[in-house]
């Protein structure tokens, strides 16, 4: 790529991202499913298979994130031009970084939230 231009190549990265992360949410989102197992207990609390399926489906999501956005970014942006802002040199080295957690953070705002009570609620 060319120093200081989003340049075809990188807006395809862009887009092969969008798409990679959307596939691995729904086989996170499959293997969350196949972790909700109940019983036939009277007794038993029925939000606990539910709240396993949610930490599995999170925590495949949170793994598969982060492997996309290292795959796809790991080489980083193209340079910032002279004269551009110092301070987003660090942003530059470490985009994969920052769209796993853009990703992440927006992946958990859609489906589900930690509340103040520790306990994971679907929204």
């Amino acid at each position: 790529m060319t120093p200081g231009t989003f340049t075809a190549a990188f807006t395809l990265k862009l887009v092969i991202y969008a798409l990679l992360v959307r596939a691995v949410g729904v086989v996170a989102s499959i293997i969350g499913i196949m972790a909700v197992k109940g019983k036939d207990d009277p007794d038993m609390n029925p939000m606990d298979p539910i709240n396993r399926g949610a930490y599995v489906s999170t925590g495949v999501a949170a793994l598969g994130f982060l492997g996309v956005a290292k795959w796809v970014f790991g080489s980083g942006l193209p340079a910032i031009p002279s004269g551009a802002n110092v301070e987003m040199a660090s942003i530059v080295g470490d985009f994969w970084f920052y769209a796993f957690l853009a990703t992440f953070f927006w992946y958990r705002a859609d489906g589900c939230d930690w509340q103040a009570d520790g306990v994971l609620h679907s929204g």
